[in-house]
């Protein structure tokens, strides 16, 4: 698995965002419980709002299906999305709780 960048750029619908905030979070959740979604959340600046989340997928495309399910984007209160591939490296402990992690 490759992992990827996601950086989410929101637009000025904070109202909107606010009302479907669990459901946002409810999707993201059920994808790090499938081992798809590392890590997610907003940024604290609010000059430019917005998150990054960080993803495991084979390819962009498929990122890019994961990213089109959620229901922030859904609505469109994402005004821009940009993912990136990423040569990062994760911790032991986020390794041992992912299906795919390899046997040590």
């Amino acid at each position: 698995m490759s992992l990827w960048t996601i950086h989410y750029t929101y637009d000025a619908r904070v109202t909107l965002r606010a009302i479907l905030l669990d459901e946002h979070q409810w999707y993201l959740a059920a994808l790090a419980d499938a081992g798809a979604m590392i890590a997610y959340g907003p940024f604290e600046d609010e000059a430019e709002p917005g998150a990054l989340l960080i993803a495991s997928a084979p390819t962009k495309q498929h990122v890019e299906d994961l990213v089109a399910e959620d229901p922030f984007v859904i609505v469109g209160v994402v005004a821009d999305i940009r993912i990136r591939p990423w040569d990062g490296h994760v911790g032991p402990l986020w390794q041992a709780r992912t299906p795919a992690a390899p046997a040590s």
